[in-house]
C-alpha cells in the first residue's frame, strides 16, 4: 500500500530570490497583529513565532479563510494553521471543506486538485515531507566504524 504523501512549508531554506518565506507567513496574520509589527521586526524574528501567533489568534478569526480565498492561498493558510506539520491532501481537504465548500458559491475541491497544486507549487515554498530514515542513520554509523 503506497504511503500517503504529506506536505509542509520549507521554512529552513530561503528558496525565494526576492521574498522571504518568513514575510510570506507573517503577512497571513490578522489585521491587528500586522499593525503591531514592522518589516524589521518580522525579518529579525523566528518564523515559528509567526506560525504560533496565527494558530493562537489569527486562524480563529472569521476572515482568516474566506469562501472566495484562492485555492492555492487557502492551502498555504491551512498548512500554517496546522503548525506547519506534515499534512496530507485529504487532511487539507477536510480543513478547507468547512469554508470553501459551503457558503453562497460552494466549490468542489478534490484531493486530486489539492495534490496537483501542492506538487506544482513554486510560490509558497511547499515541499513534500520526507522524514529521515532511521535505517540510513544506522547504515552510516556502521560504515564509520
Amino acid at each position: 500500500m503506497p504511503k500517503t504523501k504529506k506536505y509542509k512549508i520549507d521554512v529552513d531554506q530561503n528558496i525565494f530570490i526576492n521574498k522571504s518565506i518568513k514575510t510570506l507567513i507573517a503577512n497571513r496574520k490578522c489585521y491587528l497583529d500586522k499593525q503591531s509589527e514592522s518589516a524589521e521586526s518580522i525579518i529579525s524574528s523566528d518564523t515559528q513565532i509567526h506560525i504560533d501567533r496565527i494558530i493562537e489568534c489569527c486562524s480563529q478569526q472569521q476572515d482568516y479563510l474566506l469562501p472566495d480565498t484562492p485555492i492555492k492561498e487557502a492551502i498555504f493558510r491551512s498548512i500554517i494553521a496546522n503548525n506547519n506539520k506534515a499534512i496530507s491532501a485529504s487532511e487539507i481537504k477536510g480543513f478547507l471543506s468547512r469554508t470553501l465548500e459551503s457558503g453562497p458559491y460552494p466549490r468542489d475541491i478534490s484531493i486530486e486538485l489539492i495534490e496537483k497544486i501542492l506538487f506544482q507549487d513554486n510560490h509558497y515554498g511547499i515541499i513534500l515531507d520526507q522524514p529521515k530514515s532511521k535505517s540510513k542513520g544506522k547504515q552510516k554509523a556502521k560504515k564509520d566504524k
